[in-house]
Parts: structure tokens; sequence; C-alpha cells
């Protein structure tokens, strides 16, 4: 019997063992995943930090190349390049490096550090961004910063030119958007939006039975002053243009042109016009702008009002690509087009007045037109070119045109 109660007590002594040591495993187990599980969140939150570190200084880069005159104040010159490095004790670092500053498209490279980027096994991301100034600035028929108003019957559509000449062969759509930062008024019941209407987030307009497409209240277009290129402000400023006569390719600069009669004033393009007169484009009667049909693209900088009455300006490359007008002449500038003649081409001055004032068959724009306040009255169309839709122009700050991240978002270790 005191065998077998010994043998009972061995036994007992062997299962309490074997309880401890599997208990001791589990304690282990947990233990071990606690500290992965603490680890890795460590990681993540460091990589997320890292990720923000290195967005922030993407956005000190643009905001140098945007504001900072040129000065590079607190940044180092390396293999010519402009480089920082930024340091927050206890949170993290990040790295600059901006390549091709005086470009059109520097190229930025952006590093962020934590908890430092010489600290033991340092979290790292990186991200990589190609600035510009290259936007789409005619994607509307109609775009107006303040307001648009519609009177009479007006109406707007849309073609593509790569594809011929419009509404032949089936070359008409409806992708004719009239838009606003405010408002789009309209008086009476004949007119027509054969596209998109959109307004401002407080803008007002509801009229959807005169609307092919949506309306929406979201608008808030970024509409930089265009500048006027540097090689035309340097050259020496030429009279008014009175007189028939021709341009060849070329950079020009006149106070204004002011034809009327049977002038004409032929352009052979590329060109690029500056004319600084207070009434710096006025056309009457027969007077008229011709583009020859095989010019390249044709620029006018413009400071003054603009009035295009009768033919108007000829643009016989029937492309509007070819035929930019930019008003920089600030909120005082006055753009009327009218008359009988059409114009193949697109206007962007968004502190200016524009009015399209239809008579007839005439008053059309086959392009686009952007201004402050925009009026289309009396018979006025424009059938928007959706070819503009893929031009890029260089205009106001750098903001970020590409961006890609260096390493893997998704992962939580480096």
């Amino acid at each position: 019997m005191i065998c077998v109660r010994a043998n009972k007590r061995g036994f007992v002594l062997i299962i309490s063992y074997f309880i401890i040591v599997i208990l001791t495993m589990l304690v282990v187990s947990f233990l071990s995943s606690v500290i992965a599980d603490n680890l890795i969140a460590y990681r993540y939150h460091g990589s997320v930090r890292a990720f923000w570190l290195a967005q922030s200084a993407v956005e000190r880069a643009i905001s140098e190349l945007n504001y900072g005159a040129g000065k590079w104040i607190g940044w180092q010159d390396e293999a010519g390049a402009k480089v920082m490095k930024v340091s927050w004790p206890g949170f993290g670092e990040f790295s600059i490096r901006i390549a091709n500053v005086d470009s059109d498209n520097p190229f930025i490279v952006a590093q962020g550090f934590f908890p430092a980027e010489d600290s033991y096994n340092a979290i790292v991301r990186g991200i990589e961004v190609v600035a510009g100034r290259e936007r789409n600035i005619f994607s509307y028929a109609a775009f107006g910063k303040s307001r648009v108003d519609l009177g009479g019957n007006p109406f707007t559509d849309s073609y593509n030119s790569l594809k011929g000449p419009y509404n032949e062969a089936g070359n008409k759509d409806y992708n004719g958007d009239v838009g606003s930062n405010g408002d789009i008024y309209f008086s009476g019941s004949s007119y027509y939006i054969g596209g998109d209407a959109s307004t401002g987030c407080d803008g007002v307009f509801s009229d959807s039975d005169h609307v092919f497409g949506q309306i929406t209240h979201s608008n808030d277009e970024d509409l930089p002053a265009p500048a006027v290129p540097a090689e035309l402000v340097s050259l020496a400023v030429g009279q008014t243009i009175k007189q028939t006569q021709t341009l060849m390719p070329g950079n020009y600069k006149f106070k204004g042109i002011d034809l009327t009669g049977q002038s004409v004033l032929t352009i052979i393009g590329p060109a690029n016009i500056y004319l600084t007169g207070q009434l710096s484009i006025d056309l009457t009667g027969q007077g008229k702008i011709l583009i020859t049909e095989d010019s390249g693209p044709v620029r006018f900088y413009v400071d003054g009002d603009i009035s295009i009455s009768g033919q108007g300006v000829a643009n016989d490359t029937k492309s509007p690509p070819n035929l930019l007008i930019f008003g920089t002449g600030g909120s005082n500038q006055k753009i009327s087009i009218g008359g009988s003649g059409s114009l193949y081409g697109a206007i962007y001055a968004p502190d200016a007045s524009i009015n399209l004032e239809g008579v007839g068959t005439g008053g059309v724009v086959f392009g686009s037109v952007v201004g402050n306040n925009v009026s289309l009255s009396g018979s006025a169309a424009i059938h928007y070119d959706e070819a503009l839709g893929a031009l890029r122009i260089q205009l106001g700050k750098f903001f970020v045109q590409s961006w890609k991240e260096i390493s893997n978002p998704a992962r939580v270790v480096p």
C-alpha cells in the first residue's frame, strides 16, 4: 500500500510539471505575440509618420519653388541640385533634393525618417515628384469665374477638330459644358446648354429643362492670371497696326491692331504677339486678322480691350488650338465678340468681362471662352472643341504633376 501511494504521488508530480511546462509555453507564446504585435504597431506607426514627413517635404519644396523668390534660404547646393534637411527631435526628420530647379519641371525627391535618419533600424519612406505648371484651362465651352449670363437664344455643344469640321460625318456631341465658380443666370426660355451645367458650392442654377447633361454645384476652379512671356515683354513696342500687312513667324510687340475698311493683317505662324494699348484689338467692317491655312499656333497676349465685329478673325487652319487669346489686362479688361464672323480659337481671360453676341449667323465661337463674367446673348453659339482638352499651358504656380512613392506603402517594415 505504501508503494502504491508513493507511485500516485510521483504521478501527480509529473502531471504538475507537465501542466507547468504547458502553462509556461502558453505564457511565453502570449508574451512573444504581444511583443511582436507591439513591434509591428511601432513599425506601422513609424512608417505612417515617416510617410507624412516625406509628404511634408514635398509641400516644403513646392512652397520654395513658388514663394522662395529664388533666394533658397536654408538650402545647400549639391551636384547642381538644392538640398535641405529638417529635424524635429522626438518626431522625425525629412530630407529634400530638388533637381532642375530652373526648368519648367523640377524633380523632387523627398524622404521621411523615423525616429531619425542615423538611428538604428530607421524607418524610411520616400516620394518622387515631378513639379510643373502645365494645366488644362480649356475644359468648358464657356466658364465664368464669377458668373455666366445666358440671354436670348444662345446654345452650346461640342465637336472634335481633329476629326474634321463641325457637324460633318457625325462630328457633333454634347460636351459643351457651361460652368462658373459663382452662378449661372438665364433670361428667356430659348437658350440651350448642350452639355453639363455647374456652379460654385453656393451657386444658383436649376433649369434642367434647358440642359442636356447634369447640373452640379461644386466648382472651385483655379484660374491663375496669364503672364506675358519675358521674351515678349523685353521687345521694343511697335505702333498700332492700321493697314494691310503680313507678319512672318516670330515674336512681336505692338500697341494694338486697329483695322477697318478692307484692311487685313495676315499672320503666318507660329507667332506670339503682345498688344499693350488700352484698346488692343479693334476690328470693324471688313477689317480682319487672317491666320493662314498652313500656320503653326498663333498666340495673342492682350493688355487692353478687344472689340471684334464684322468679319473679325479668320483662322484658316480651322483648328481652335492654333489661335489662343490670353487676356492680361486685369479686372478692367473688356472683350466683345459679335458681328457676322466666326472665331476658331480659344480665349482665356479669367479677370475680364467677355460678351459674345450673336447676330444672324455670326457670333459663333468654335473653341472655348474663359473669363470672369461671361455673357452669351442673341444667337451666340459656342461649339466646344474637344481637342482643346489635351492642350496643356504653362501657367500659374508650380504644383505636383506626377507623384510616385519610392517604397511599398503596404509594408510595415522597411
